[in-house]
């Protein structure tokens, strides 16, 4: 369909052209008639061969057009105009076939189509016009066969499709992928030609094919774009347009031909990995979002969890806050006995769907109430492993309950479930990799994209499970050294 939209303008305007000369042919001047032969020879009433200007009017008596003859062939500048007297084509000939560069104009004077044509045949860049001067489509073309990209624009001047054609044939990347950092092809560019017929912004949302469905359901995208089947069960739940696009399903094996020839060096795998198109940066910035959804989110389970823990261990020791002990074991119940990617998509698909809500904000949220209701548990853990006589001794020197908790009991309730909290910070990084779900860029879905666009593997996957490696160990010998100094004075 994509094709169709880009080449559209291109082949009419071509077509149209072409066959200028040939109705230049049939043109009868004033007081000659053509002889009996066959086209394209224009003969005069003497049955020579004509030479000179041949000029066709319409009724009003205005130029309709006027072309150069030799010999009875169209030879030089072949003309037609608007009843205004407006230039509307002009193409050059030379021995009855068309040469040199043919334009098309609107009536206002301006450019409307260029095409170049070397002894009869279109060959080159062909090229459009908007009304307003700014360039419509473009593309080389051989004999009216597409060569080469092929670009069609906006009237503001922006690039609205493109495709890629190698005889006649669309050559190359085709329904979405990866460039510069940015998503593009002909899903894309369909998705722009539709946001600018209906006067939209168009924002482009990335995600897992899974959550597609979702996305439209929730009203958190408008419309869903890919490699999408009409099921009758989907069909149910959302509407399909017509397809715009075939495919054909292959299975593919490996080569026998290339086995064993078609590998590089690991430093020429890595430069194509991650320095071509500065695709580290994939890596890059899913690996900035992995830390700040980690940092917020520890930080919201780390002050929800300690106080969930102090909830319930004081419900435990003397009975109170009977209502808020029950919501928090509730909670709990809830959080632990549910995954975490259901969390995630229930709060970004239902808890947000009015919402337009920064994702990075939805999965800090997500993960920090998973990771709350772990911590809780392991700090009211660490609370109960504080002998009951320190208690007892901070109430004998005057001080509250809840004094003797924060001065006396949670310190040392800290220390004693730091490892535990190392566990769950740990565990909290990696279950960020499941971001992707609602279409964040995450460290483990760059992984994804420049593995999408290299078709390698190895390298990527082995970069993502090399920072993750890092991160923890990082954590772990940090924690080690913290646990290290809150035990010197135990010696």
């Amino acid at each position: 369909m994509k094709k169709n939209i880009i080449l559209k303008t291109l082949v009419l305007t071509t077509a149209f052209l072409g066959t200028v000369g040939v109705k230049a042919n049939t043109i009868e001047p004033e007081g000659i008639h053509p002889c009996r032969v066959m086209p394209p020879l224009v003969c005069d009433s003497n049955e020579k061969f004509f030479t000179g200007v041949m000029t066709e009017k319409y009724p009003d008596g205005a130029v309709r057009g006027t072309s150069d003859f030799k010999e009875g062939l169209p030879d030089g500048m072949l003309k037609t105009f608007y009843p205004n007297g407006a230039l509307e084509t002009q193409t050059i000939y030379k021995a009855g076939k068309e040469n040199g560069v043919s334009k098309a104009y609107y009536e206002n004077g301006a450019l409307k189509v260029e095409v170049v044509f070397e002894d009869g045949k279109q060959k080159g860049m062909i090229k459009a016009y908007w009304e307003n001067g700014r360039l419509m489509a473009e593309g080389e073309q051989n004999n009216r066969v597409p060569t080469g990209p092929q670009k069609a624009y906006f009237k503001n001047g922006q690039l609205m499709a493109e495709t890629n054609f190698k005889d006649g044939k669309k050559h190359g990347k085709f329904l979405e992928y990866y460039e510069n950092g940015k998503v593009t092809g002909i899903d894309i560019d369909l998705a722009k030609l539709i946001a600018a017929r209906l006067n939209k912004k168009l924002i482009i949302e990335e995600m897992e094919f899974d959550a597609i469905i979702s996305a439209l359901q929730s009203g958190k995208a408008d419309l869903g774009i890919s490699g999408i089947s009409a099921t009758p069960d989907r069909m149910k739940n959302i509407d399909f347009t017509l397809p715009y696009a075939l495919s054909k399903q292959v299975i593919i094996v490996r080569s026998q031909k290339t086995t064993g020839t078609v590998r590089r060096s690991l430093a020429t795998q890595f430069r194509h990995d991650f320095i071509e198109d500065a695709r580290w940066k994939y890596l890059a910035t899913g690996l900035k979002h992995t830390l700040v959804i980690t940092a917020l989110a520890v930080l919201i389970g780390i002050l929800l969890g300690g106080s969930i823990a102090v909830i319930r261990v004081s419900h435990d020791k003397n009975g109170s806050f009977p209502v808020l002990n029950f919501f928090c074991r509730v909670y709990l119940a809830v959080i632990r006995g549910t995954p975490v990617m259901i969390q995630l998509l229930i709060m970004y698909y239902v808890i947000f769907s009015a919402l337009n809500v920064n994702k990075i904000l939805v999965a800090v949220m997500a993960f920090g109430i998973n990771s709350a209701a772990y911590i809780a548990e392991i700090i009211r853990s660490g609370i109960l492993s504080v002998d009951h006589g320190q208690t007892e001794a901070g109430r004998s020197l005057g001080f509250s309950f809840s004094q003797t908790m924060r001065f006396i009991v949670l310190p040392q309730a800290l220390k004693n479930a730091l490892p535990s909290l190392a566990n769950e910070f740990i565990a909290l990084i990696k279950e960020t990799s499941i971001c992707g779900y609602i279409g964040l860029m995450d460290l483990t879905r760059g992984g994804d994209v420049i593995r999408s666009i290299t078709y390698d593997a190895f390298l990527p996957l082995s970069a993502v499970a090399l920072i993750y490696l890092t991160l923890i160990l990082v954590l772990t010998g940090s924690v080690a050294k913290l646990e290290k100094r809150l035990k010197r004075n135990e010696r």
